[in-house]
């Protein structure tokens, strides 16, 4: 099965991450955008978290039930998408070899 890019970008809209969102706004005004700061989300079931440092890249993806993923992006909207774009394909990847999707054990709570 292969995930669709434009499935990941309608989920990147539906939750907000663009230039416009809060979260990249606050990671631009907070000390000029030189704080850290880490947002979490989840996606197909498995959290990530992103991370701001004022270091290249700027912001970096955690997928602590996943630690074979590794992404980044030069911005927020471009880590998410690319953190979207990473689980699809290690999960492709896994589907191909016929191995089985690993278990999500951490979940979002939304209060």
């Amino acid at each position: 099965m292969q995930f669709p890019t434009t499935e990941r970008e309608e989920y990147g809209k539906k939750v907000g991450w663009d230039e416009r969102s809060k979260a990249y706004q606050l990671a631009q005004k907070t000390l000029g955008g030189i704080a850290a700061m880490s947002t979490s989300h989840e996606y197909r079931g498995y959290v990530f978290s992103i991370t701001y440092e004022p270091k290249e890249p700027a912001y970096t993806v955690d997928f602590p039930d996943l630690p074979d993923i590794i992404t980044s992006g030069a911005t927020l909207p471009e880590a998410f998408a690319n953190a979207c774009e990473a689980l699809d394909l290690h999960l492709e990847s896994l589907q191909k070899l016929n191995l089985p999707w690993p278990e999500a054990k951490r979940r979002l709570v939304v209060q």
